[in-house]
């Protein structure tokens, strides 16, 4: 990618910053963050590190993900949002690097950087304790991984996206569909699978 554009990305993506950063102290939990920031709770003292005593009905990566920042910042709402905080910054560049990959134009590629920055439900859910972000974020890397031709890290991206909400399948058509459309042959879809 061309060094304007790149720069461009950073911009963009230190806009985003800006505009999630108030969405961290904003809102109280919801019922469903407030319940997946309990069992990140249960995860990081060591309480229940393996969730076997409560009922959860969802898998459980952003949980011990969410716990690994209870030690830094304390038992505070900030700390079960941290995550998807930190995903939703890496998707702006991320949407910017697919873009470029699927259509070689950097002007296309900063727009569609922007418009995900911009986008208000994007902002919205950015900042928040539910599972949607990260799982965005995990399948935006696998077909990331599918254009730059790297089966591996598409098929583990899209199993760590299935480690974060199981609708991540549903966007199995997508990403079967851009590893036809980049030409992949029989041993790609080998090491994807």
């Amino acid at each position: 990618m061309p060094r304007l554009p790149k720069l461009l990305l950073l911009l963009v993506t230190g806009l985003t910053a800006v505009l999630r950063a108030p969405g961290l102290f904003a809102n109280s939990f919801q019922a469903d963050e407030a319940l997946f920031a309990t069992w990140a709770r249960e995860i990081a003292i060591w309480r229940d590190p393996l969730l076997a005593l409560q009922p959860v009905d969802k898998p459980p990566l952003l949980f011990y993900l969410q716990a690994l920042f209870y030690p830094l910042f304390g038992p505070v709402e900030f700390a079960a949002r941290w995550p998807n905080w930190i995903v939703s910054l890496l998707l702006v560049p991320l949407t910017g690097v697919l873009v470029w990959k699927l259509y070689r134009r950097a002007e296309t590629a900063v727009i569609a950087a922007a418009f995900v920055a911009l986008f208000p439900l994007s902002i919205q859910f950015s900042a928040t304790a539910f599972t949607d972000p990260l799982m965005t974020f995990l399948l935006m890397t696998g077909l990331t991984a599918v254009s730059c031709l790297k089966p591996g890290w598409a098929g583990i991206f899209l199993g760590l996206a299935l480690l974060t909400k199981y609708q991540a399948v549903l966007f199995l058509p997508l990403l079967l569909g851009l590893g036809w459309l980049v030409g992949w042959r029989s041993a790609r879809w080998g090491r994807w699978l």
